[in-house]
């Protein structure tokens, strides 16, 4: 994430100084600035919290370096909590009061969806923190993002199910616009990885119950993995059902956050690894014995080549 950031502040930076050296109104101005809507409470927090922070880090760090052609950079911050109602009143706020010269963020595909029209038609720069792959396809004059895109990220997950021996699954996402952008992706490339979608479903982010959701899943005996694409508090509950209510055997995946399960002891039934902002979890014993150390060395290496916290990395996980 931080990674991240560090492109999109320097991006920006950059196009600040271009703009400084074309426009002589611009140079001549003592600080530029620049707004910021990020969820820095709510159920992307997790997102807008480290966002945040890297922000005003990165801006701290121009400033105190004489700023961009000695301009300084003001940075307004605005919390959307990551409701795209709130995102869309800051950024006419930020547009229109303010008069910033750019936008970094939202946190949210579904937020940044929302201030698309009204950035591209304000003329104002928008640098998206969110992976959807539709912020960007159609492309507009505007509008940016920095992460990775989620048909990517699905390429991905599909490429290691195809090593697996996995090809019947079942796809979930919660009601956000990240889940349904995922979801539509997952749906769209599954054929070309050859991997049949025997069930889909979409569940509200607020859910605190997902027992007939989980209930239609397990009617199937043909499923082979569950893929979660989310990023609200609720996919925990999905991995939560599962546990309860679906018996986990070697045709049997589930997804979720790694923090959200705690580890127990003996030896893991199953393996966690992450794909972008989607979990998904391969039971242990489908791996063949001799090939289980090595594999889950694998994943870890290609895990902790992105320097994420130890949770991010592949993690054994007990599922009872």
């Amino acid at each position: 994430m931080k990674r991240f950031f560090l492109a999109t502040v320097t991006l920006l930076a950059v196009w600040i100084g271009a703009v400084c050296f074309l426009t002589p109104t611009t140079a001549n101005a003592k600080s530029i600035k620049v707004g910021a809507i990020l969820a820095e409470t709510g159920g992307a927090s997790f997102l807008g919290g480290p966002e945040s922070r890297t922000i005003r880090m990165q801006v701290d760090k121009i400033n105190a370096a004489g700023g961009i052609n000695g301009d300084t950079i003001e940075l307004i911050i605005k919390d959307s909590g990551g409701s795209p109602e709130k995102a869309i009143s800051f950024a006419k706020q930020l547009i229109e009061e303010e008069q910033v010269l750019a936008i970094l963020g939202p946190s949210t595909s579904g937020e940044t969806m929302g201030i698309k029209k009204i950035c591209e038609d304000g003329r104002t720069i928008l640098l998206s923190c969110s992976a959807a792959e539709v912020i960007v396809n159609p492309v507009a004059k505007y509008v940016f993002k920095t992460p990775q895109k989620d048909s990517y990220a699905a390429k991905k997950i599909f490429m290691e199910m195809n090593k697996m021996g996995i090809s019947k699954i079942a796809v979930l996402a919660g009601n956000t616009g990240f889940g349904k952008a995922g979801k539509e992706q997952l749906e769209t490339l599954a054929p070309e990885f050859g991997i049949e979608i025997l069930g889909s479903e979409v569940y509200d982010k607020s859910a605190t119950d997902l027992s007939a959701v989980i209930a239609k899943l397990k009617a199937n005996k043909n499923i082979q993995a569950v893929v979660n694409w989310s990023i609200v508090p609720a996919q925990a509950i999905v991995a939560k059902n599962i546990r309860n209510g679906m018996c986990l055997s070697s045709r049997a995946t589930v997804s979720g956050i790694s923090n959200m399960l705690k580890p127990q002891e003996q030896q893991p039934k199953a393996l966690f690894f992450r794909q972008a902002a989607c979990w998904w979890l391969i039971p242990y014993r489908q791996i063949i014995p001799r090939n289980r150390s090595l594999f889950s060395t694998e994943m870890n290496m290609k895990l902790n080549s992105t320097n994420r916290p130890a949770r991010s990395a592949a993690m054994d996980m007990m599922l009872s």
